[in-house]
């Protein structure tokens, strides 16, 4: 059992570290409140030096764009007493610093804080183009011919009319200011673009130049080289007399293609080699004639949908089989021989009518998919052929 004077020891002992406790505890606290106020009267004391506006340089008429404020030191800040615009018949600033474009015209927009810091930017509202449109969407050149496309701004009072011009394969197609040039056959497109990053395209597909040859009466040509593919060969003729043409592949062809038999004035199409065949090298044309003739020797082009109509000896455009069975129906208004065959890109054909005189039938044939068909028609009057 402890005596009396341990006891008293022991409880002076709590006390004095009670009594440090409390202390320690005012000291700390006294020096975090110190702390706290000196942190305070820092903070208060941090006052900016320069305010910065961030706003962007152009507006389009009737659109918005918000302002963005910033103090310099980052961690001060003041009251902003005011965001104005130099002419708020151009431009408008709300109460959350959105800026509004009106009308077109340039005006200064400033920012003005408690202290008397300032700072402005210059805008420019301008009239936006909505549309741009060329005069077309696709075209089809020969070898060294020109085109110019023409374009369309909506509105016509856009502030920023300068169009940029690109080809996407200069050496087919090259362009300068809308003049398309071809260069060398296959597909390029061409693109518009205005200063607001709207743009149109053109398809161009560049078809090789023509292989052409007049004269008048009878004569024989030589050296006539024509290119691998579907050509077509297109003659006219001004005599009133038998006009015939004969195409010899070579020096060796013995029977040779006979292209046009016709008595008096000519104009019509038709195929070379079955549609389909190696170049040609060194040829050679045998005409006969009594007045002045052309020939014009080309690719088999265009394209035709569901139905097609001419007149006269005609070779049509291109389709595009899908794997069907079509039906063809066919009418014709000729006093002679109306034959109409269908040919596929490689040569393939079908005779689809062989008849005298005028003619309203239907014929069929199977297509393959993904495959092009022509048809080729011998006619001395108008004639339509619709498929399905």
């Amino acid at each position: 059992m402890k005596s009396k004077k341990q006891m008293i020891r022991v409880g002076l002992i709590c006390f004095l570290a009670l009594v440090l406790l409390i202390v320690g505890l005012s000291i700390s606290n006294s020096g975090a409140s110190k702390k706290e106020s000196s942190d305070a009267k820092t903070k208060e004391e941090v006052k900016p030096e320069k305010v910065v506006l961030f706003l962007t340089d152009k507006i389009a008429v009737g659109e918005k764009e918000k302002a963005e404020i910033s103090f310099y030191p980052v961690n001060s800040k003041e009251e902003i007493v005011s965001v104005v615009s130099s002419d708020e018949k151009i431009l408008k600033v709300d109460d959350n610093y959105n800026v509004e474009a009106l009308k077109e015209g340039t005006a200064t927009i400033t920012v003005t804080t408690a202290s008397g810091l300032s700072n402005s930017t210059e805008v420019e509202a301008y009239i936006a183009v909505k549309e741009l449109k060329l005069n077309k969407s696709s075209l089809s050149l020969t070898v060294g011919s020109s085109e110019t496309l023409k374009t369309t701004i909506t509105p016509s009072n856009a502030t920023y009319k300068k169009i940029t011009w690109e080809s996407d394969d200069t050496s087919v197609v090259s362009v300068s200011s809308g003049k398309l040039k071809a260069q060398s056959e296959g597909t390029a497109t061409v693109t518009a673009t205005t200063e607001d990053g709207l743009s149109a395209k053109c398809q161009v597909t560049v078809k090789p130049k023509p292989i052409s040859f007049s004269g008048s009466g009878n004569k024989v040509i030589k050296n006539v080289n024509i290119p691998a593919g579907n050509y077509k060969v297109t003659m006219t003729n001004s005599g009133s007399h038998n006009f015939a043409i004969w195409f010899y592949a070579d020096a060796n062809d013995e029977y040779g293609e006979l292209l046009v038999n016709e008595i008096g004035k000519y104009s019509g199409s038709t195929i070379t080699r079955d549609g389909y065949s190696a170049a040609t090298k060194n040829g050679l044309l045998e005409v006969t004639s009594s007045g002045k003739w052309t020939i014009k020797f080309e690719p088999v082009s265009g394209s035709i949908s569901k139905s097609v109509s001419g007149k006269g000896d005609k070779v049509t455009g291109m389709f595009v089989g899908d794997g069907s069975r079509m039906v063809v129906t066919l009418k014709n208004s000729g006093a002679h021989n109306f034959a109409v065959w269908v040919y596929d890109e490689y040569g393939g054909r079908d005779l689809l009518a062989n008849e005298i005189g005028s003619y309203n039938g239907q014929a069929t044939f199977k297509t393959e998919s993904g495959i092009k068909y022509y048809y080729v028609v011998t006619s001395s009057g108008n004639w339509t052929i619709s498929w399905e």
